[in-house]
């Protein structure tokens, strides 16, 4: 029946989205602009607003999908030759 009328459901299968198109283009603006250094502190400021917890991660997908690519600082230096040497 629901062919024969050409109804589309609004229905969508899984969970709902913790942020809205609207909280993520506020994200990668605060990102741009400077006001948010890491995603640990943009999901700690965005979590009153939403009214829930949210996730770096979450953060960080959002942030993927406004072509913004994330990185964990290394906890290390990585080796070359003189820093091999000076190990040994």
């Amino acid at each position: 029946v629901a062919k024969e009328i050409n109804h589309t459901s609004t229905n969508r299968a899984g969970c709902k989205p913790i942020l809205s198109g609207t909280t993520k283009r506020q994200i990668a603006l605060k990102f741009k602009t400077g006001g948010y250094a890491t995603a640990t502190e943009a999901a700690r400021s965005i979590a009153p607003i939403v009214q829930t917890q949210v996730s770096p991660e979450t953060v960080r997908n959002a942030l993927r999908e406004a072509s913004f690519n994330s990185k964990r600082k290394p906890k290390a230096l990585p080796l070359n030759a003189q820093r091999k040497k000076a190990r040994l």
